[in-house]
């Protein structure tokens, strides 16, 4: 695992060891719930930020901080896995929130979905109740990773209402990413590595 006081400056490897701890109950666990690591691991499959050219940044994972997602009167909300924020002096910056779905190939659609409005919860709650960043330093990315399955286009009409992805978009001021691999370009644009 990695340490996550520091900056970052090399490829990591997220992993949700929750459902496959949950479905191995006769097995160790090797790691419990969401995992950000520097090496892949070799038992299940993961979502990969590489940094070919060193652009430094942070990761937070939402569940080594519980306290982010839990209001003045104990409740607890449904947050995305992580996510990860350049470092740069002048803005904006690019910012990452990822959301990982382990799913059957038949429901990669309805686990997407369901990912991209836990997402703009996450952005949401963040962003206006707990204001804990400026909406103008940063340029946002919504990433639904299915590290599993093929990942689809966002933007394939075969797929996904094209209103209600423009809708989503606009709303939350995000770039959509659905890909189990992005690319830091630089300290404030990302690439979708399958669009490449």
């Amino acid at each position: 695992m990695m340490n996550e006081t520091g900056p970052i400056t090399q490829d990591v490897f997220v992993a949700d060891f929750t459902e496959y701890n949950n479905n191995h109950p006769e097995v160790p666990a090797p790691y419990a719930g969401v995992v950000i690591a520097s090496e892949e691991n070799d038992i299940i499959p993961s979502f990969r930020l590489t940094d070919k050219n060193r652009h430094p940044f942070m990761a937070v994972n939402f569940e080594e901080n519980p306290a982010v997602f839990t209001r003045e009167d104990g409740t607890k909300l449904p947050q995305c896995e992580c996510m990860f924020y350049a470092i740069r002096e002048e803005a904006p910056a690019w910012l990452l929130f990822l959301e990982m779905k382990y799913c059957a190939p038949k429901n990669v659609y309805d686990s997407i979905i369901e990912g991209l409005g836990q997402l703009k919860k996450t952005c949401k709650y963040l962003l206006e109740e707990k204001q804990v960043y400026e909406s103008a330093r940063f340029k946002r990315f919504f990433v639904v990773s299915t590290p599993n399955c093929e990942p689809l286009d966002p933007f394939d009409a075969n797929y996904f209402n094209q209103e209600d992805m423009l809708s989503l978009k606009e709303e939350t001021q995000a770039t959509l990413f659905i890909t189990n691999q992005v690319d830091i370009y630089t300290p404030k644009h990302l690439r979708n590595a399958n669009s490449k």
